[in-house]
């Protein structure tokens, strides 16, 4: 098995397309399939395994097929493309809903009133046993906010 990744990206928000080699997978095969595929825009992950005669292929969305088949035949190798998995395996990029947004806002604030309640308490004497009071104050006030649907 050989991998190469020439670049870093965001493996959630890329593609990957298998292609079958036509016959077997030599070594050397191996360094012109990867080098091409590498050469290729957008191809940011090449693994190919040997024993099935694969090349698995982390690409931008962008990136068409026939580019990747292009690729391979300038390598010198016939390839075909399987068919991808089925969507319930694929993972799509997390969307953020209001309700998410709302606690985000509600954490700030409550984190921003804690900070403030500090530096009052701490500026007068014989005052610091508030905080941990105004904490769970503030928590119970938190959980509350989340109990109750916009």
């Amino acid at each position: 098995m050989s991998v190469t990744a020439p670049n870093t990206g965001f493996a959630d928000f890329l593609t990957r397309t298998t292609l079958e080699i036509d016959g077997g997978l030599s070594a050397l095969a191996i360094d012109r399939v990867t080098s091409a595929l590498r050469h290729v825009p957008g191809v940011l992950l090449t693994e190919v395994s040997a024993a099935s005669a694969r090349v698995f292929v982390a690409h931008d969305p962008g990136v068409s097929s026939s580019a990747l088949l292009a690729a391979t035949e300038k390598a010198g190798l016939h390839a075909t493309i399987l068919a991808p998995p089925p969507s319930s395996l694929v993972t799509s990029a997390p969307t953020y809903t209001a309700s998410f947004r709302r606690r985000i806002v509600v954490a700030a604030a409550c984190l921003g009133a804690l900070a403030l309640v500090n530096v009052v308490i701490h500026a007068v004497p014989g005052a610091a046993w508030l905080f941990p009071i105004l904490v769970s104050g503030v928590w119970l006030f938190y959980l509350a906010s989340m109990k109750r649907e916009v």
